[in-house]
């Protein structure tokens, strides 16, 4: 017995389980196909309970939507197989794999599954507790269909641009015979009437959407059903309300459909989560005498509907559930948000976008005084889209009045929302994802507001107190310099392509070495399509930066390396392309940088007044390795592209 053939007999089993894992997970598939083939001890026992024991996914032919594995890549590599010979190939040779779950997955192949599930019948069905069966694009008869319904652990049957309509004599005689099914899917399927179709005694997910032309009321929904899908199936307004739903319904998908108007007395009072997104709606009513949205609703979807301010009123009229922690209004054509101010305080998401709002003042038009009463959003609202509210006016706002959102928000979205100047705003302290892009701001240290009492400056707002920010977009504004700005100090990401900045130096805290307190968190900046022409030599980056891009600016002609950039130990990759220039020059620097992995050059001018190609490559990639002290992965001819580094 040689030494490898010894030490993965007796001493690799030997290993701790975790130990053993980590080793495989670096291996390839075949390896460990191997191991399961010519080693009958702990390690095949082991393969066999991380890798097979769960799921494995049978791709018989592409389908339309890709199959999105869930597993990490180094299961998904064994787990996945895409055509009949592999998975034939596997099954014969390990008859002892058998996963709690067999997913079929096929698009238009139909007869490579029938093959499968004659071939293995017995122990499809007797050794693997669950069978999923993704069908597309293939027009059944009954004589598949019987085939499917034949095996009865049968979880999950999944129809997608298969016509059915061939198939409703089998699917009355034969669907209900399914005990296991779990979750039934049509989508595209054909059949107008349902009425002489029942469905299995313990379905609990029944999807049965894109086709305008179904009935909805032929359908008998078994009371099993919690979620329940009828997107695009032509349903109106008076359908819904002639529909008898089962009796713990928790779910009820609508979008795509003709709703006018909601009759929420109408809807099963058991729902957690409804979604009317992609309607018509323009009203609401309640014939009952409380005038309440179903108690135990969560998520409220109405996006893309016909809600106007009069819609808004109506719905201001019937109580929101007291938990609802999730309500979406965006793509709408409310102008104010004064109907919507007793939302509840639990609402944790809220989006608005996409909104013609005027203003997020909602004082009384008749008012005399010149105060403004900006909107208060519910107390513990955690995240909040008002993104392309175009016609937002902030100017009876001031640095002294500004607009404040709820204490423990964590992330705002206010791109493209007309905003001029960040004085009128006061973001809360919890912040930690902050997007103001596509706006007209100029300058960012005018959000700041210090006041002087008598007892000296005193900082009552500034970028400084946002000590929870981690990730803050600003492109695509008309920022001019980042001097004097202030770091907020946990900030990891930031984002300011499309400005106006044209000079970089120390005078900004974010290239500071004073500031390196404030900077240390930062880990990618992106200052690509700005204005900039000018580096100081002697800025500091942050010191932990990876990704720095300055890409499409003017450093044109002759670009010195300042020798942050060079002696950095954190910074990855270094983006300057279609920058203009023709030379890189480096400073002598006591220190390199060791950490950079990519540096992109591409569309420069680098080299273009060479008379020696092949000399001038092979110089210029000398000085670029000794210049950044590291190791070029492959001199390439041409030099104006993507580096990497070893």
């Amino acid at each position: 017995m040689d030494r490898v053939t010894s030490f993965i007999s007796e001493y690799f089993p030997r290993l701790p389980s975790h130990v053993i894992l980590e080793v495989l997970s670096y291996l390839p598939a075949s390896y460990l196909t191997e191991f399961m083939m010519k080693w009958n001890n702990e390690i095949t026992e082991l393969i066999l309970e991380e890798y097979f024991s769960k799921e494995m996914h049978l791709m018989l032919s592409p389908t339309y939507f890709p199959h999105r594995c869930k597993y990490p890549d180094h299961i998904k590599r064994l787990v996945d197989f895409e055509s009949f010979g592999e998975i034939d190939e596997f099954l014969s040779e390990f008859p002892n794999v058998n996963p709690r779950r067999l997913v079929f997955i096929t698009g238009g192949d139909f007869r490579s599954l029938e093959q499968l599930l004659l071939s293995y019948r017995e122990r499809f069905i007797g050794k693997s507790c669950e069978i999923d069966l993704y069908i597309e694009r293939y027009e059944l008869d009954d004589k598949d269909l019987e085939l499917i319904t034949s095996f009865p652990n049968v979880r999950k049957l999944q129809f997608s641009r298969a016509t059915m309509a061939k198939t409703v004599g089998a699917l009355t005689n034969h669907l209900s015979k399914l005990s296991n099914l779990q979750e039934l899917v049509f989508l595209g399927h054909k059949i107008i009437d349902w009425s002489y179709i029942n469905f299995p005694p313990n379905l609990k997910h029944l999807d049965i959407s894109w086709y305008e032309h179904l009935n909805v009321n032929t359908i008998n929904v078994p009371d099993s059903v919690t979620d329940l899908f009828w997107n695009r199936s032509g349903l109106n307004s008076g359908k819904l309300y002639r529909t008898i739903f089962p009796a713990n319904l928790k779910t009820l998908m609508l979008t795509y459909n003709n709703l006018t108007n909601i009759d929420v007395s109408k809807l099963p009072a058991t729902l957690e989560t409804i979604d009317l997104s992609y309607n018509s709606i323009s009203s609401f009513t309640s014939e009952s005498s409380d005038k309440a949205w179903p108690a135990n609703l969560k998520s409220i979807l109405l996006s893309h509907n016909d809600m106007t301010d009069s819609c808004l009123e109506l719905l201001s009229e019937l109580a929101w559930p007291v938990d609802l922690k999730n309500l979406r209004l965006d793509n709408n054509r409310f102008t104010s948000l004064v109907n919507l101010k007793y939302l509840p305080d639990q609402l944790e998401y809220l989006d608005l976008s996409f909104t013609p709002l005027k203003s997020l003042d909602i004082s009384p038009t008749d008012s005399t005084s010149n105060s403004y009463s900006s909107f208060r959003f519910p107390e513990f609202l955690d995240t909040l889209h008002l993104s392309n509210c175009y016609h937002l006016d902030f100017s009876g706002y001031s640095a002294t009045n500004r607009i404040t959102f709820p204490f423990y928000m964590t992330s705002l979205n206010l791109d493209d929302c007309n905003i001029m100047d960040l004085q009128v705003f006061e973001f809360p302290k919890s912040i930690k994802k902050l997007s103001i892009s596509g706006n007209k701001i100029e300058d960012l240290t005018s959000y700041n507001l210090t006041i002087d009492e008598g007892n000296g400056p005193k900082d009552v707002v500034n970028w400084n107190q946002l000590v929870h920010l981690v990730d803050l977009e600003l492109y695509l504004n008309k920022i001019q310099t980042l001097d004097a700005w202030d770091v907020p100090p946990s900030l990891r990401s930031l984002d300011i392509r499309l400005n106006f900045i044209s000079f970089i130096s120390t005078k900004a805290p974010l290239f500071s070495s004073d500031h390196t307190q404030s900077t240390k968190n930062l880990h990618v900046l992106k200052l690509s399509d700005n204005n900039i022409k000018k580096i100081a030599s002697d800025i500091s980056l942050p010191p932990n930066i990876k990704v720095l891009s300055l890409d499409r600016n003017h450093l044109v002609d002759e670009f010195v390396f300042p020798e942050s950039f060079v002696s950095s130990h954190s910074l990855e990759e270094l983006g300057l392309s279609m920058c203009g220039l023709h030379k890189l020059t480096f400073k002598s620097s006591p220190t390199r940088n060791h950490q950079l992995k990519k540096l992109d050059l591409t569309d420069n001018y680098l080299l273009y007044e060479a008379s020696d190609m092949r000399q001038s490559i092979n110089e210029f990639y000398d000085e670029l390795e000794l210049g950044l002290g590291v190791k070029m992965s492959k001199r390439k001819f041409r030099v104006n592209s993507i580096h990497t580094f070893v």
